[in-house]
């Protein structure tokens, strides 16, 4: 999960509840709002690109 600690729609948490709940869960969580990917872009990219390389 990538998840900014700004967000105003989903608190931190909501976040934390999915990491407790799912064991095999990632959690990065950024200096960001709900847009993440507009201000975190190259960091979200590259952790979307190894998970994709690790679960394919």
């Amino acid at each position: 999960m990538l998840w900014g600690r700004h967000d105003a729609y989903f608190d931190v948490d909501e976040v934390l509840a999915y990491h407790r709940a799912l064991d095999r869960m990632d959690a990065h969580l950024f200096d960001g709002g709900h847009l993440l990917l507009e201000t975190h872009a190259a960091e979200c990219a590259a952790l979307l690109r190894a998970f994709v390389r690790d679960h394919s």
